[in-house]
C-alpha cells in the first residue's frame, strides 16, 4: 500500500457519513447534507465540527460492516479530482472508477482520470461501455444516475460510499439533492441500506470547489474539463467557461 495510503488517520468518526462545508462557509452553519442521505431514514443528531458536518445513522451497525472505504467516479475533471482528496484527507480508503460511455472528452478525461489516479496512488477501474447512440455536449439523459450503478455493479456493498463530484449552480436535474435521495433508494433495495451515495459538493458553488482544490494542492493541471474533447479546450462549453472565469479570479 502507497506510504500516503498508510499515513492517513482515521478519524473518531470513521465510517459516518461526512459533508464539508464550503470553504467561503462559515464552520457551524447548519446546512442539510444531500451526501448524507436525507429523507432516507437517518437520524437526525447532526453535529459541526472543524467544519465538517457529520450525521450519524441509526443503521450505523449495519452501514459499517463493509469499513471505511469509498468509490469515487474519477472522470477526470476538477470535481472528482477534489472528490478524491476531500476523502482521501478524512482517512477514507479510495478506490476510483472511470467510464468511458461514448462522451466526445472520452480520451482525455481518460488519461486526465488515469493520471489523477497515479499521483494519488489510486486503484482505479476503467470501462467502456459505449451503447449506440452518439453522445453531445451538455446535458446527457441518465448519465450519473448510469455511472453510479455501473460502479454498484462491479463493486457492490464492499464499500460504503459511492461519490460523486456534483455541485450547486448547474440547471441539471442529476446534480441535485432530490437525485441523490432517489438513486440512494435504489441502491437501499440493492445492498439492504449498506451502501450509501455520497455528494459531498452539493452544497458548495463551483468557486468553492476551486478554492479547495488550491489550499489542498490538488494537481488540477492534470485535470480535463473541456465537454468538447479536443486536445485545446473549447473555450465554448460550460466547463470551460467555468474553468476560465475561475482561472481569471
Amino acid at each position: 500500500m502507497p506510504s500516503r495510503m498508510r499515513s492517513r488517520k482515521v478519524t473518531s468518526f470513521a465510517g459516518s457519513l461526512i459533508q464539508a462545508l464550503p470553504p467561503t462557509t462559515r464552520a457551524g452553519k447548519n446546512l442539510d447534507c444531500a451526501a448524507c442521505g436525507r429523507n432516507n431514514g437517518w437520524a437526525s443528531r447532526p453535529r459541526t465540527t472543524l467544519g465538517i458536518r457529520v450525521a450519524f445513522s441509526s443503521m450505523e451497525p449495519k452501514r459499517l460492516q463493509n469499513g471505511n472505504s469509498v468509490c469515487v467516479l474519477l472522470s477526470g475533471g476538477l470535481d472528482s479530482a477534489a472528490c478524491v482528496e476531500f476523502y482521501l484527507g478524512r482517512g477514507f480508503h479510495v478506490r476510483a472508477i472511470h467510464v468511458d460511455y461514448g462522451q466526445p472528452a472520452a480520451r482525455q478525461e481518460e488519461t486526465a482520470s488515469r493520471a489523477i489516479a497515479r499521483h494519488y496512488h489510486l486503484e482505479r477501474l476503467a470501462l467502456q461501455l459505449k451503447g449506440t447512440q452518439p453522445k453531445a455536449t451538455g446535458l446527457i439523459h441518465g448519465r450519473n444516475a448510469f455511472l453510479l450503478f455501473v460502479a454498484l455493479m462491479e463493486f457492490g456493498p464492499s464499500v460504503s460510499l459511492f461519490a460523486t463530484g456534483v455541485h450547486t449552480g448547474t440547471s441539471y436535474a442529476d446534480c441535485s439533492a432530490s437525485f441523490i435521495d432517489s438513486i440512494q433508494t435504489v441502491f437501499d433495495i440493492y445492498t439492504n441500506g449498506i451502501s450509501r451515495v455520497a455528494a459531498p459538493f452539493a452544497d458548495w458553488t463551483k468557486r468553492d470547489i476551486w478554492q479547495f482544490c488550491i489550499q489542498k494542492h490538488v494537481p488540477v493541471d492534470l485535470t480535463y474539463s473541456c465537454e468538447a474533447g479536443g486536445d485545446v479546450p473549447c473555450g465554448r462549453c460550460l466547463s470551460c467557461k467555468d474553468l476560465e472565469v475561475l482561472r481569471a479570479a
